[in-house]
């Protein structure tokens, strides 16, 4: 029996650094109540399937450093996931290798069953197969104890491990920027900074703003490597933005709260778009305004003729509460 985290909160009144990996299951809301019940049993399954996988991986640095991971590693439930914490010293890339770890077992369960449902919908009712995006985060946390005598954790890294993960689609892995510049420094993989992008600041909530990495790895198949709907959704905002066309337009001024507009501009592009869905047209207006060439700036003058125009569309795009139907 190990006394790490005992040690921890005696010695050094809990405060240590920590690595946090926050979980979540995609569309765990949507299922029918026994199905989601059925969900968590999987998701606990290939967690703990993970741990088992890392405690392999580092049974030697585990032996040195006098730690056991199957009571030092801190498990937090949320709901529809978890938050999972590394209260260890010198174990620069365990939660890395842990989130890829858990995304390969997600991935391998389901691969000699086809269910046509949940490839078109990412869910279903007839099998407990679900996808999960990840958020990691690393810093100094608090490790305490709870009502329930369980341990737990307080502090940055996991408030920013769960806000960078928000950010995600199914199976990605996202990093803070401090997560992913500690790794890079403290570990001896040559090649590792080739396998992630870097995918710039971008504003969470309360006006935060986090630089974002991306772990899109080397070819491997389990990962979701495409840009998140949420983040290029900002940067494109953050274009229109900057752009001269739009510099009399009143738009808010936290990039947060334009993302959270996300849901309605969806709605809109899709009222805008043919009855058939063809988005081409849309698509050619967004890549207009998104453009610094002179030759856009020219057809964008032309598409808004007047400015009663101009402001039915902003209005529409970026004044509608999010909640209302469009």
């Amino acid at each position: 029996m190990s006394n790490h985290l005992d040690d921890i909160i005696a010695k050094q009144h809990g405060a240590t650094n920590v690595l946090v990996v926050f979980l979540d299951v995609i569309k765990y809301s949507l299922r029918k109540s026994v199905m989601q019940q059925r969900i968590i049993n999987a998701f606990n399954d290939t967690l703990q399937q993970a741990c088992d996988d890392i405690s392999k991986k580092y049974a030697l640095e585990a032996q040195k450093r006098t730690i056991n991971f199957a009571t030092d590693i801190i498990k937090i439930p949320t709901g529809d996931g978890a938050a999972i914490v590394f209260p260890f010293e010198g174990l620069q890339d365990i939660h890395l290798h842990f989130a890829i770890s858990f995304l390969k077992f997600v991935v391998s369960s389901r691969q000699n069953v086809e269910c046509p449902i949940f490839l078109e919908n990412g869910w279903c009712n007839c099998h407990n197969f679900f996808d999960a995006r990840i958020g990691i985060s690393d810093g100094k946390g608090i490790v305490f104890k709870d009502i329930n005598k369980n341990y737990n954790i307080a502090g940055n890294p996991v408030n920013f491990a769960n806000r960078v993960m928000t950010l995600g689609d199914r199976n990605q892995i996202l990093l803070t920027v401090d997560a992913y510049r500690n790794l890079i420094d403290m570990t001896e993989d040559t090649e590792l900074e080739s396998k992630f992008v870097d995918h710039g600041p971008v504003e969470v909530k309360h006006d935060i703003t986090l630089g974002i990495y991306q772990y899109v790895g080397a070819d491997d198949k389990f990962l979701n490597i495409e840009t998140p709907l949420l983040v290029n959704m900002a940067q494109q905002i953050k274009k229109m933005k900057e752009n001269p066309i739009f510099r009399n337009i009143a738009m808010p001024n936290s990039q947060s709260d334009l993302i959270q507009q996300t849901e309605r501009m969806s709605k809109m592009f899709r009222i805008m778009a043919s009855s058939k869905g063809d988005l081409s047209g849309l698509t050619q207006f967004i890549q207009m305004v998104t453009s610094g060439n002179p030759e856009d700036m020219d057809s964008l003058e032309e598409f808004f003729t007047t400015r009663s125009k101009l402001s039915e569309i902003t209005e529409k795009l970026f004044r509608s509460p999010l909640n209302e139907e469009g």
